[in-house]
């Protein structure tokens, strides 16, 4: 029987965008969703192929489902012994996407919604029955009703502003998005044409200038400066397990608009839109990013609506310390994700440019994607004056605009004369760079230095001189090409366009490449009349084609980087190339100057149109690939390796990128092959029913109950990581998980004591399910790295036992001793307590909270992320009796911690921001700190891992989340004294790892004794 919670597709699924990645989300629901996409990245917790998921606590109706994805691997796994060729080009037979979530929470999701197309079986298992309209709409019925309302706003919008229109056809392209993103996206590729300039440029500058005034819901990830320090572990707040394309900005030069501060983040999100249509990025595994570092925009910082930084713009060192943050973040996640800067301000974007793409796979579209489109164009506005690309280094060509993306144009398009003459040193000789102060020479003042190369000797430009105007330059150079990237509107005004026609070129060009539209150099329309009907005439932002007259048309060409960065982004990551070089740029751009005919180019058409951009894309990431591949640097992607990749003719190498773009398919066929549904009834025929997760009424009686019973669990192989393992209880927990069969990280903080108690358990015969991997928990590159360890290693965790502890004081061992005989057990007294502790700064406190708080919550922050992917995670808090919540003498301290309503992280620091205070003034006695029973900041920082076991509990109700106080055992905190060996310490904390699927979470154990917080 199948599945009662099993719905089946509307939309047939995509080919494998990543066939190395088999993970998907794991939850209590199916919903066979529209989207196209095999290896589904979502919001919620995953599950490795072939797990049972658990249900959430919440929805006790709910039965735990099997892993789509573990579907999707049998039924791949029947296929492919019908055929074994399909390894490198696999289409992913529909299959159930697994949702954490019923009612209007699916509603509220753009990624699951399918508005009125849920049908009523899916309607009655997903609790969406009387949530919609009862009449169920079809996909293609959804699509068209939108289409007659984008229609039917551009009708009765005629005749108002161009920006109004603009806006409104933004708006409501928008809200589709927030609501229905796979109809959003089908409807983006199947009208790319009329649509990228809404999306894109032109718009999105608009968009970008009154983001704050439209902003609704967010979208992509904010780093501030406010957040350094923090983004090795804000990273992993993205919910995505994986992401393929990052597009990133700092707001300060949007377009030809200025600095524009977080407002900025409408460029990245524009991008990956073009991106997702014109690459097949498969849409879940992109990240828009806005790196704010405040503005200097005054009007920004007077808004009252603005969502960024109020603060001036970092400079210097201080703001490449925090791009330098957030790149190893990103890369210490995500190592093969492909980071495209974007509108950076040309002092950054050359600077982070060059400290960059040597280290990590990036590249900046402003100075390399813009260079690349406008090199094609010259290219091709030679071959339209009848020449052949070899006189190119003839062609005199002049550039307005001295930042990042003309100084990009310049020296790529500098660098392809080069390669064509060999002669390095000639090869600016007929460039000529003018910015807002007029034409380039060495005898500026305060020369930028990335100017300085372009810069023209006077002796060799008679009749010109330092600062001359646009005119002047051109009616003394007579120029082949005039290109803008300037940022300013109207430049080529009446008179530069007329001195151009009088050049004496056969067929000039002019590049007005400038966005948005405003800030174009010229339009279309001056240029035709101005400069002659002869001309090429390019831009950056759309123009519409001008009527000459007597049937002929002034072609307009869109020198847009649309159709270069969708192709180097998409060829990067399927190469697996580490680093994106000039050699990878100039394939691309090559590529694109020889995409159109002849006959087109006498045209003046040199680029093709857009909606022919997913087979542009294809085939520049197919160059780009190849370039990679040329120069050692292609390490492959999923399961093809570089060899493969080697050995691909230029055809394979294209049908292989296209093949890894994803599609979204309009067909609403629900038929399934035969194995697929066997395969389905096997594995809800080995449902496990969902136990309830409720909170605990009497933690008292609670106890152990059933932990015996861990088949279960132990049933599927498990990896668990202890912290603080070198030693005592930590080293006993990895010896006994190991004899378990689960494998075990063992970390310690000093390396050389780690790999001697690795040795240790090795010599034990432990070795098959041990692993060693040095951690310092106060350390975030450090917890960065077994995080990395982690998802290369074995791509989920099951198990994080938090042992590693800082006592906080010096302890005279042998007077303690004395005190724990005398007393029979734990010695009580403060004068006792003044005796054995020798010493207890305050960098002692401040290290003992950073270590055994701080530390702990920084090291599950960091793993969650794979716990997620376990059917059953657990962690458990190694704490101390010392932490309850009787033993505290400060009042206010204790009615924080037990009050589990209003219970947060926040309230938990504000206790230990008071200790540290009090600690710091001497009042710790005075305000009622216990320092009676022991190292005071040892017992608040226990106190406060307690607190946070019960808001981890709270906050991911489908893991077993307990904190265990494993006795007083000899350990090295106790100086070996105590009644219980750390074997015997251990025990207590193996329990809790090993719970049964279903058992308690959100308990304080003493020992074998569930007890009160």
């Amino acid at each position: 029987m199948i599945n009662q919670n099993l719905i089946f597709p509307n939309i047939p699924s995509l080919p494998v965008s990543s066939p190395g990645n088999p993970s998907t989300a794991a939850s209590p629901s199916f919903l066979n969703h529209h989207r196209s996409f095999a290896d589904r990245d979502r919001t919620k917790p995953h599950s490795p192929p072939a797990r049972i998921s658990r249900a959430s606590s919440d929805t006790l109706s709910q039965q735990i489902q099997p892993s789509a994805l573990g579907m999707w691997n049998l039924t791949r796994f029947a296929s492919s012994r019908l055929s074994r060729t399909r390894r490198l080009f696999s289409s992913a037979i529909p299959g159930p996407c697994i949702v954490h979530k019923r009612g209007t929470d699916i509603l509220h999701d753009p990624w699951f919604n399918k508005d009125t197309g849920f049908p009523l079986t899916e309607r009655d298992r997903l609790g969406l029955r009387g949530l919609l309209p009862p009449r169920v709409i079809s996909f293609e019925h959804q699509y068209d009703r939108f289409m007659d309302s984008y229609h039917s706003l551009e009708k009765n919008t005629k005749g108002q502003p161009d920006s109004v229109v603009a806006l409104a056809k933004w708006r409501i392209l928008n809200r589709l998005h927030d609501r229905n993103e796979t109809l959003y996206y089908r409807v983006l590729m199947d009208n790319i044409k009329d649509f990228a300039p809404i999306i894109y440029t032109p718009t999105v500058g608009l968009v970008c200038q009154n983001y704050s005034g439209l902003f609704r819901r967010p979208r992509g990830m904010y780093f501030s400066a406010k957040d350094k320090g923090e983004m090795m572990s804000m990273i992993y707040n993205w919910p995505a397990q994986h992401v393929d394309m990052i597009v990133l900005t700092d707001g300060s030069r949007i377009l030809g608009l200025g600095d524009l501060g977080v407002q900025g983040i409408g460029i990245p999100i524009g991008k990956l839109d073009m991106y997702v249509a014109a690459a097949g990025i498969n849409p879940q595994r992109i990240l828009p990013v806005m790196l704010d570092v405040g503005t200097n925009n005054q009007k920004l910082l007077e808004d009252r609506l603005y969502l960024g930084l109020r603060q001036p713009r970092l400079e210097g060192e201080e703001y490449l310390s925090v791009v330098d943050e957030f790149m190893e973040a990103v890369h210490t996640r995500w190592p093969k994700a492909v980071v495209q800067f974007e509108d950076f301000q040309m002092k950054w974007a050359f600077e982070t440019l060059d400290r960059y793409r040597k280290r990590f796979c990036m590249f900046n579209d402003d100075i390399q994607g813009t260079a690349g489109v406008a090199l094609a164009g010259l290219l091709g506005s030679a071959r339209a004056q009848g020449r052949s690309l070899a006189n190119f280094p003839d062609q005199k060509i002049v550039v307005v605009g001295a930042g990042s993306a003309g100084l990009g144009v310049l020296s790529t398009a500098v660098q392809a004369v080069a390669r064509m003459t060999g002669k390095q040193e000639t090869a600016a000789q007929n460039f000529f760079l003018l910015d807002k102060d007029g034409l380039i020479t060495k005898e500026r003042k305060n020369l930028d230095p990335a100017a300085a190369p372009f810069a023209k000797d006077p002796g060799q430009i008679v009749g010109l001189r330092e600062g001359a105007s646009l005119l002047e330059v051109v009616k003394k150079v007579k120029p082949n090409v005039l290109l803008g990237l300037s940022g300013v509107g109207g430049v080529f005004n009446e008179e530069v366009l007329k001195a151009l026609r009088e050049s004496g070129s056969t067929r000039p060009a002019i590049f007005a490449m400038s966005n948005p539209t405003m800030n174009a150099e010229c339009t279309a329309a001056d240029a035709f009349k101005h400069a002659g009907e002869n001309i090429v005439f390019a831009s950056g932002s759309p123009f519409e084609n001008v009527q000459l007259g007597n049937g002929k048309v002034g072609y307009v060409n869109q020198a847009n980087n649309m159709y270069l960065f969708p192709g180097i982004g998409l060829g990067s990551l399927v190469s697996g190339a580490r680093f994106i070089t000039d050699g990878m740029l100039q394939a691309a751009a090559e590529c694109l100057a020889s995409y159109m005919s002849d006959e087109e180019i006498q045209k003046g058409i040199l680029y093709p149109s857009i909606n022919s951009i997913r087979h542009i894309t294809a085939e520049v990431g197919a160059s780009v690939l190849r370039a990679a591949v040329a120069e050692g640097l292609a390490e492959g992607h999923g399961e093809v390796g570089p060899n493969e990749l080697a050995h691909m003719s230029k055809e394979e190498t294209v049908e292989y990128v296209f093949r890894n773009m994803c599609k979204l398919q309009l067909s609403t066929n629900t038929t399934l092959s035969v194995e697929f549904f066997y395969f389905q009834e096997i594995a809800a025929q080995t449902l496990i029913k969902s136990h309830s997760r409720a909170p605990t009424s009497n933690p008292e009686a609670a106890g152990y109950e059933g932990m015996a019973e861990t088949s279960d669990f132990l049933a599927t192989k498990r990896y668990a990581v202890v912290t603080g393992a070198n030693k005592g209880i930590g080293l006993e927990i990895c010896r006994q998980l190991a004899s378990k069969g689960v494998t075990v990280v063992l970390t310690a903080r000093d390396e050389k004591r780690g790999l001697e108690a690795f040795q240790k358990l090795q010599e034990s015969g432990l070795s098959d399910n041990l692993v060693f991997h040095q951690l310092d928990v106060t350390d975030p590159l450090s917890i960065a790295s077994i995080a990395a360890f982690i998802k290369t290693q074995f791509g989920k965790l099951d198990i994080l036992v938090n042992n590693a502890a800082f006592l906080g004081v010096t302890v005279n061992y042998e007077r303690f001793a004395a005190a724990v005989e005398n007393f029979g057990d734990w010695p009580v007294g403060e004068q006792i307590w003044n005796e054995i502790i020798t010493g207890q700064t305050y960098d002692q406190a401040e290290e003992c909270l950073k270590t055994n708080y701080y530390g702990m919550k920084t090291i599950v922050e960091a793993l969650v992320p794979f716990l997620q992917l376990s059917d059953s995670a657990r962690i458990v808090n190694v704490t101390s009796y010392l932490g309850v919540l009787k033993l505290m003498s400060n009042e206010w301290a204790k009615e924080v911690l037990s009050d589990v309503e209003t219970l947060t992280e926040e309230r938990v620091e504000q206790v230990l921001n008071k200790f540290l205070e009090d600690f710091r003034d001497g009042t710790l006695k005075t305000n009622g700190w216990q320092t009676y029973i022991g190292p005071t900041a040892y017992c608040v920082s226990k106190a406060a891992m307690n607190a946070y076991t019960r808001i981890l509990a709270k906050k991911y109700p489908g893991f077993c989340i307990n904190c265990v106080s494993p006795g007083f055992v000899k350990t090295d905190i106790t100086g070996g004294t105590g009644y219980m060996t750390a074997a015997e310490g251990a025990e207590n904390a193996l329990r809790l790892a090993l719970l049964p699927i279903g058992g308690s979470s959100g308990l304080f154990f003493n020992r074998q004794d569930a007890s009160s917080f």
